[in-house]
C-alpha cells in the first residue's frame, strides 16, 4: 500500500477525533485501512477495540475486505444502519423488524398532512426552491480536474431535470423556471461565429418569447474571472451577443 506524504498525518495523528475531507476517488479508504494498520502494529489497539463504519454496504464489503486481506485480522465492519439496529436488538433482546417504507413514503405522507395550509406550503416550495444541495464554484477549486470530478459525484442538475455545467446555471435556470421564462439551455447562436479557434457558440441560456440570449460568466465580486476559465478573456474582448 502506497500512500501520499498528505495522509500520513491524519494516520499517525494521536487525536481523539479526527476529520477529514476528501472527494472520491482521493484514497479515503486507503487512508482508514493504513489507520488501521498503524494502531494494530504499534499496539494502541486490539482487533476487537476497533470498529469500523460506513453508509453503504457496498463500502462497508470492500473496506472488510481491505482491512482483512491487509491484517489478517476480522474486525468489526458494518453501516451505520447495522450498528443501529444491533443496539435496538441488544437493548429489546430480539430482533427487530425493519420498516418497509422507505423515506419517499414517509416524506409524501407527512407533506399531505400539512400542504393544504399555506403557511407550510409556502415554505415547503420555498425550501425546494431556494435551498439547493451543498455546490461549489471554480473559485474552490484549483484545477478544472478537481471541479469535473465533484460535478461527476454531485451533478447540478435543475427543476426541470437538466443537468447543467455549474451550480451557479443550475440557480440561473431556476430562476427562470420560478418566475414562468421559457428558456432553451445551451441552443446553438443563430449565426455561424466558428473561427480557427472557436468551434460554434452556444450560449448558456435562450429566452425563447423573447429572443434574447443570455452567457454566463464566472466573476468574484471584485470583477475577477476565475483561474480555470477564459471569463476575463471574454471579457476583455466584449465578446456579448
Amino acid at each position: 500500500m502506497i500512500l501520499k506524504a498528505k495522509y500520513l498525518d491524519s494516520i499517525i495523528c494521536d487525536a481523539d477525533n479526527q476529520l477529514i475531507l476528501a472527494g472520491a476517488g482521493t484514497s479515503k479508504t486507503t487512508t482508514i485501512v493504513g489507520k488501521v494498520k498503524y494502531l494494530l502494529r504499534t499496539g494502541k489497539c486490539k482487533p476487537e477495540e476497533l470498529l469500523l463504519l460506513s453508509f453503504t454496504r457496498k463500502a462497508a464489503d470492500e473496506m472488510r475486505e481491505r482491512v482483512e486481506g491487509e491484517t489478517g485480522c476480522r474486525l468489526d465492519v458494518k453501516t451505520f444502519h447495522k450498528l443501529g439496529t444491533d443496539i435496538i436488538t441488544e437493548v429489546n433482546g430480539r430482533c427487530s423488524s425493519i420498516c418497509s417504507k422507505t423515506i419517499q413514503d414517509y416524506i409524501r405522507k407527512n407533506i399531505g398532512k400539512h400542504i393544504n395550509n399555506p403557511v407550510f406550503k409556502n415554505s415547503f416550495l420555498a425550501y425546494c426552491f431556494f435551498a439547493p444541495p451543498k455546490s461549489i464554484t471554480h473559485f474552490d477549486v484549483k484545477s478544472q480536474k478537481e471541479y469535473d470530478e465533484y460535478l461527476e459525484v454531485n451533478p447540478p442538475i435543475t427543476i426541470k431535470r437538466e443537468t447543467v455545467k455549474g451550480y451557479c446555471e443550475m440557480e440561473i435556470a431556476n430562476f427562470l423556471y420560478r418566475n414562468g421564462i421559457n428558456y432553451t439551455y445551451e441552443k446553438p447562436y443563430e449565426y455561424d461565429v466558428a473561427d480557427k479557434e472557436y468551434a460554434g457558440y452556444h450560449p448558456d441560456f435562450y429566452l425563447d418569447d423573447y429572443g434574447i440570449y443570455i452567457e454566463f460568466y464566472a466573476v468574484d465580486k471584485n470583477g475577477k474571472g476565475d483561474l480555470l476559465t477564459n471569463t476575463a478573456f471574454l471579457l476583455s474582448h466584449n465578446k456579448t451577443v
